[in-house]
């Protein structure tokens, strides 16, 4: 498969993650088996998860894309960006 096709799907895969985990954090939650604990504050394990699977991967997603551009030149971001997907 062509690098830069290949990195333009894992960066639109990740950026429709991304989104899913910012506009819809109940059901990323239930998808990861996850439940708000008792005492804890609903609005923040909501916030925790937006920021967590919403926006560090609407941001890896995005950087993805403008990198597929030119793959051989991004080599660096792309290899941060594996690192990244590795540590989530």
């Amino acid at each position: 498969m062509n690098p830069r096709i290949a990195a333009i799907v894992a960066g639109i895969v990740t950026l429709a993650l991304g989104l899913g985990g910012l506009f819809y954090p109940e059901r990323v939650m239930g998808l990861l088996g996850f439940t708000v604990a008792i005492g804890a504050s609903p609005a923040a394990v909501l916030g925790e998860v937006r920021a967590t699977y919403g926006g560090l991967f609407v941001v890896m997603g995005a950087l993805t894309v403008t990198a597929a551009f030119d793959p051989a030149g991004a080599r660096g971001r792309l290899f941060v960006l594996g690192l990244l997907w590795l540590g989530a």
